[in-house]
């Protein structure tokens, strides 16, 4: 690569797709892949069912970390090998735009709520997480107050699933500039740009998961919420995102994989007590389970999990899974104020879970894909999908 000509050593790709909706192909670039929709559809199950019904914490959203690597990094990745650098204002401007409509709907909702449901001895506490929901750092929050996320003898917060959000949003701010820093350390230092993010993302993983392990053993409660306890798992899917069109495995063998690796994901709640364990190494149970179905991908078989992850109930349920996870929380806290359990009925359940269907359906189709309409010049807005169907 010649100095005079800094884009060189970046390979044009397809086009960048919405973030964080873009679900991309086994290559570089380019092709929907429903098995990563499927699979978010059933991280978020497994968060919703754990909470309502068993109390407990199913390291769902550990794959939801995971997911959001990968699709994080392969959005970067491909927009610096497209425009040789990162468009920073872009992506933070496209987040907020398909992030923040929704959480403002939700926190708006949960105060309501908390007006008309909750004592008002508990406002004040909640009105500060609200706050600091509203700003993406309630994990820093839960973490000083050392809460116990599914505790039953202190009443929940209503916000305060808000903990992973905040990670993500942390992780928003920072990987551009990591994937920036790549950019300029490749052109000049004349070293290919995807072996350089490699090279950083492998630092960043060990050394997030190294401090992960040690906090974890001194202090679960604060590693709980640490977000440098957790960007490990986020920056697995960042190596995955990095390699996954390098490996090439047999059909039956990525048959295999898939199918491991949900079962892998769907046990790890009930066999582990992951609110006691989590992060450190345990994490890496759900994690490189959903990594195994990622590299299981689409097999063409009709004996592969994709079969399943890729049914159109399944991959519509995973375009409502940010909406869902935004309203589940609040809607079970606010059925157990009101009902006086400390966990739900199976008829108060379905309850919960269909309203907060319902509720993640409205916001989907008319505040996450309704701000384009208002957003967007006349002439760039498209007419409205099908049921689902994610703005572009």
């Amino acid at each position: 690569m010649h100095s005079s000509t800094p884009k060189a050593p970046f390979t044009r790709t397809t086009s960048v797709p919405s973030v964080p909706d873009g679900v991309r192909a086994r290559g570089g670039g380019g092709g929907f892949r429903p098995e990563i929709e499927g699979l978010r559809a059933v991280a978020v199950l497994l968060v919703a069912v754990y909470h309502i019904w068993l109390g407990r914490v199913s390291g769902g959203v550990d794959v939801f970390l995971m997911i959001t690597g990968f699709l994080i990094t392969g959005s970067l990745v491909r927009s610096v090998e497209r425009e040789g650098r990162v468009r920073f204002v872009a992506f933070w401007t496209r987040l907020a735009r398909r992030l923040v409509p929704a959480v403002a709907v939700v926190l708006t909702a949960t105060m309501a709520a908390v007006y008309l449901l909750l004592p008002r001895s508990r406002w004040g506490d909640i009105l500060e997480e609200v706050r600091a929901a509203a700003l993406y750092h309630e994990n820093w929050a839960l973490a000083h107050a050392a809460v116990d996320y599914l505790a039953r003898e202190a009443a929940p917060s209503p916000v305060q699933h808000f903990w992973s959000l905040s990670i993500q949003g942390q992780f928003y701010l920072l990987w551009p500039l990591l994937v920036a820093l790549a950019a300029l350390v490749a052109t000049r230092a004349r070293l290919p740009f995807r072996a350089t993010v490699l090279v950083l993302v492998t630092a960043v993983f060990t050394l997030s998961l190294s401090y992960s392990v040690s906090i974890t053993a001194r202090d679960q409660a604060w590693a709980y919420f640490d977000t440098g306890a957790r960007l490990w798992e986020l920056a697995l899917g960042a190596l995955l995102a990095l390699v996954v069109h390098r490996v090439h495995l047999p059909v039956r063998l990525r048959v295999f994989l898939g199918w491991f690796g949900l079962a892998a994901l769907v046990s790890c709640g009930a066999l582990l007590s992951v609110s006691t364990l989590f992060p450190g190494y345990v994490a890496l149970w759900p994690t490189t389970a959903a990594v195994l179905v990622v590299l299981a991908g689409t097999t063409g078989s009709p004996h592969g999990a994709d079969r399943l992850l890729t049914w159109k109930p399944l991959t519509e349920l995973g375009r409502l899974s940010y909406p869902l996870y935004l309203w589940h929380w609040p809607v079970l806290v606010c059925y157990l104020e009101v009902t006086g359990r400390s966990l739900a009925t199976p008829l108060g359940g379905l309850g919960i879970l269909g309203a907060s269907l319902v509720l993640a359906w409205l916001t989907h189709r008319f505040v996450e894909g309704g701000l384009d309409r208002f957003t967007r010049p006349p002439s760039a807005v498209r007419p409205p999908g099908r049921w689902g169907s994610p703005p572009r």
